[in-house]
């Protein structure tokens, strides 16, 4: 939950002349879309943990294997020809990995 929360409060892009720049543009909604994810299902495991259902050590491992497979996720698919060829035809445009001239 703290990692979503620290990702919710960045900076805006384009920060600090207003230019938002292609990548930025592309990588918006998933990135938003991911820390949303992160936090309701961080919640969850919050609330689980409180209700008793699940132990400290349980709740420990799971928001780790969450926060590791999501952080993994978005660094890895654009080098992975099934994730980028699905995010292709998601959006209709070319997953960019941020880097180049």
């Amino acid at each position: 939950m703290a990692a979503a929360g620290f990702s919710l409060v960045q900076l805006p892009p384009g920060f600090p002349d207003g230019y938002v720049t292609p990548y930025d543009q592309a990588t918006g909604i998933w990135a938003t879309g991911v820390t949303y994810a992160l936090l309701l299902s961080g919640i969850f495991t919050l609330v689980a943990a409180v209700m008793g259902k699940l132990g400290r050590g349980t709740v420990g491992v799971v928001l780790c294997v969450m926060l590791g497979v999501a952080s993994w996720g978005i660094e890895s698919c654009p080098r992975m020809e099934w994730c980028s060829s699905a995010v292709q035809q998601l959006t209709g445009t070319m997953v960019d990995d941020g880097q180049g001239g």
